[in-house]
């Protein structure tokens, strides 16, 4: 069964951040550890934001009228993002901050406002809400992706309202999907993007891994198995492996991956 095209979408379910490596990749953990990198969840988010970039529209006048009306892309703005999260995490904070969480006897603190402003590290982003498409109705998953994002935190306000804090998201323009895999005109369309919106069956997950060599499978979280094996895509060094062996719970590229080699699949479940 394959998903619909066509759907309505509502709410905002989940999100998640992933460190990424040289490769600007999500980067995985040693497949003999057991448990693939599956990034940071982003709890009690609330609303993401995204705003498009507005196009350029030149008229062409003459005549005491408009000859001519042309259609240029936006050299001024870019596409960006405002995550609105309820709750305070300061691991999560100091990760996409690049500093550090403090402790002194009982309390906890992390700087904000720093002189590494500018420095952030950059993170992939996935994040999805529900959706219903056509025909029929079926439920199914919409979807972003950022695949290169600074991620900034800011400090909510005191109110006697419910507390928001205010994540600005800044996708960079690259020339590849998060997993790796380059963008060409041929596959894709395009060369260069921002962003990703996707419609999956299943919800959207990443697992990544680093090969040891030696392990052939590798598991995904048991509390996180597909749905369906067909739902499994399997990279490795951001070529896909087509002939890859999959299951609800593993995945086992053709060919035993090298130590050192990066292995991530992209399945819903």
């Amino acid at each position: 069964m394959s998903v619909s095209a066509s759907n309505f979408s509502v709410g905002f379910r989940h999100i998640d951040i992933f460190a990424l490596n040289s490769n600007s990749e999500p980067a995985g953990t040693s497949d003999s550890s057991g448990v693939p990198y599956e990034g940071i969840h982003y709890e009690a988010a609330r609303a993401l934001n995204v705003t498009y970039p507005k196009p350029r529209q030149i008229i062409q006048p003459g005549d005491d009228s408009v000859e001519a009306v042309q259609t240029l892309p936006a050299i001024a703005e870019v596409l960006t993002a405002e995550l609105q999260v309820g709750l305070a995490n300061f691991d999560a904070i100091s990760a996409v901050s690049g500093v550090k969480v403090i402790s002194r006897g009982t309390s906890k603190f992390v700087s904000m406002a720093t002189d590494q402003m500018g420095f952030e590290p950059y993170f992939g982003i996935l994040a999805y809400n529900q959706a219903s498409g056509r025909p029929g109705g079926a439920e199914s998953w919409n979807w972003y992706m950022m695949p290169y994002t600074r991620v900034i935190s800011t400090m909510p306000s005191f109110a006697d309202t419910p507390q928001s804090i205010t994540m600005h998201l800044m996708p960079q323009i690259v020339n590849q999907q998060m997993w790796g895999e380059a963008l060409t005109l041929a596959t894709n369309g395009n060369t260069t993007h921002q962003a990703l919106w996707g419609v999956s069956l299943g919800r959207p997950r990443i697992a990544a891994w680093v090969a040891d060599g030696a392990t052939a499978a590798f598991a995904f979280n048991t509390s996180y198995p597909a749905y369906d094996a067909a739902s499994v895509v399997c990279y490795v060094d951001g070529v896909l492996n087509s002939g890859a062996a999959k299951t609800t719970t593993s995945v086992t590229p053709s060919g035993m991956p090298t130590a050192g080699q990066r292995v991530l699949a992209f399945y819903e479940y």
